[in-house]
């Protein structure tokens, strides 16, 4: 699939010290990768999750649905990756917020002194974000 942020790869075998792009594993070990456009030159991560996981109780909001729980879990989960955080520390800190899919959202990175970006969207029975932020620039 293409996008304008790059090309999601479906089945795409293990690395073996080839090049490396972000990547991530549905339940079922199915690899994703995501081969980003090349003016996206800083930092990424990307992170896949199929809609019909279980929910975890104690992490979903009440009321929230399925699709809404898991575009806030893989947009933490991408973001979390990026800046080498924990998921469940990130997710303590930060809002556990419900993104808009389609939409690429800026988030303030003040540490870095870079922007992150991420994009969210759905596919079949999967959903997916990737993340990236931009080239830091010279001291």
């Amino acid at each position: 699939m293409h996008f304008e942020h790059g090309q999601l790869l479906r089945d795409v075998p293990r690395p073996l010290g080839g090049e490396r792009r972000p990547g991530s594993y549905d339940r079922f070990h199915t690899r994703y990768e995501w081969m980003p456009v090349a003016g996206i030159t800083g930092a990424t991560a990307f992170d896949v999750e199929r809609l019909d996981n279980p929910l975890p109780a104690a992490l979903v909001p009440a009321g929230q649905g399925s699709e809404a729980f898991w575009a806030a879990w893989t947009r933490a989960e991408a973001l979390s990756k990026l800046l080498d955080v924990p998921v469940l520390q990130w997710i303590r800190r930060e809002p556990f917020l419900v993104p808009a899919l389609d939409d690429v959202i800026p988030w303030p990175n003040a540490t870095r002194r870079v922007c992150t970006y991420t994009k969210i969207w759905r596919e079949e029975n999967l959903m997916f974000t990737c993340a990236w932020t931009d080239r830091p620039e010279a001291a």
